[in-house]
């Protein structure tokens, strides 16, 4: 198919004007069902045998957009093309979209690593035209393969975390609102699918890194809805991956999220995925054993309020099965209660704390016991799950 081979000779020239009519020819064969097919034929037999012409492969083509995008940002005399930023995000969506097609799992495996690299470089260029494709193609379809993911480099991998983590210091939901609101829930979400699927052990620089962005990220954080949810779960993800290696530091991190946690736990916040991840940084915080005597009490009251919103599923109608299923958050939540009931029984006692605990008045842990007797006596919502 020759109009490929112009395509590709178009995409890489050096000349503006054969570069941009390159890209209107490209926008207008990616609606060609004989050019798609020929595309998956060729990548087919190229990654069967790794031999054959590498121009009439997905692979190929992204390669040359990709250099496409960069002699665009390169160009400082000339505006670019408002075709450009998009176009990798539509070849990327075409050949993943032939997937159930052509039989190929993963049609991007060869330049994979390369993408990851285009990415951070075209974002840390600063250049706001290529932010939402480009963010899209790392959510939608790069960090959703493992296989992508594996060849991708260490050092490519962690700058697109800092980078994310930078952008998210750098803006605040609470003043953000519309479209900025949205942006930052996808860099958020970005974040924490590159925490999530990082494929390597964290480096030292990159660890200390993350240390310090979770704690100014929650440092007066007063939000509720998608974006501190995905950024939780990157935490949680941050410390199941490395908790043996900063326990030393986990307690300061803990410091700085402690107050959000309170306050989102209080009946502040009302997106359930959120509070899901506040249970489960509560249940690895005890695992841990992270959490301090004197804030045991204080927890309890907290997971108590969470139980008695849960309701009881009893006055739901429907399958007997279904009505006394317990799902998995649900259970996290009874399980972590149970733990931190153990803890508040049988942590010491000195004198010291004894006055302390007069002095403020405290609940006796007898109070906690008492509570959950009544509430099971009296069959009162999903107490009984508890025990």
């Amino acid at each position: 198919m020759e109009e490929i081979v112009a395509v590709h000779e178009s995409l890489r020239s050096d000349k503006l004007r054969k570069r941009r009519d390159g890209v209107k020819e490209l926008l207008a064969l990616l609606q060609s069902n004989d050019f798609i097919t020929h595309l998956d034929v060729g990548s087919k037999s190229f990654d069967a045998t790794g031999r054959g012409d590498v121009q009439h492969t997905w692979v190929g083509l992204v390669s040359s957009v990709m250099v496409c995008a960069t002699s665009e940002l390169e160009d400082d005399k000339r505006m670019i093309d408002r075709n450009v930023p998009s176009l990798l995000r539509k070849c990327i969506g075409v050949a993943e979209g032939r997937k159930r097609t052509n039989g190929l799992a993963a049609p991007l495996i060869r330049r994979a690593g390369k993408i990851f690299a285009h990415i951070l470089w075209v974002l840390e260029t600063g250049d706001g035209n290529f932010v939402v494709d480009y963010v899209h193609i790392l959510r939608a379809h790069m960090l959703s393969t493992p296989e992508y993911c594996a060849r991708a480099k260490q050092g490519v991998f962690e700058g697109l975390i800092t980078f994310f983590a930078s952008r998210l210091l750098s803006t605040d939901d609470n003043i953000a609102t519309g479209e900025n609101k949205e942006e930052r829930y996808r860099g958020a979400s970005a974040f924490n699918l590159l925490v999530h699927n990082c494929p390597f052990d964290f480096s030292i620089d990159a660890v200390f890194g993350l240390l310090d962005s979770f704690k100014e990220l929650f440092r007066n954080m007063r939000e509720d809805g998608r974006t501190p949810a995905a950024i939780i779960s990157a935490m949680n993800s941050f410390l199941l991956k490395t908790s043996l290696n900063v326990s030393s530091r986990t307690s300061a991190l803990h410091e700085s999220v402690e107050p959000f946690l309170a306050w989102a736990l209080k009946g502040n916040v009302r997106d359930r995925r959120l509070k899901e991840e506040l249970i489960k940084y509560l249940y690895i915080q005890v695992n841990l054993d992270l959490v301090s005597d004197d804030k045991v009490n204080d927890m309890l009251d907290l997971l108590e309020r969470q139980i008695d919103e849960i309701g009881s599923d009893r006055s739901v109608a429907g399958d007997n099965a279904d009505r006394f299923e317990v799902k998995l958050p649900q259970r996290l939540l009874f399980e972590l209660y149970g733990d931190l009931l153990m803890i508040s029984k049988n942590k010491p006692r000195t004198i010291a704390c004894e006055l302390e605990r007069v002095a403020k008045r405290a609940r006796p842990e007898a109070e906690h016991l008492d509570r959950v007797m009544s509430n099971l006596m009296n069959e009162s919502g999903c107490w009984g799950a508890t025990f």
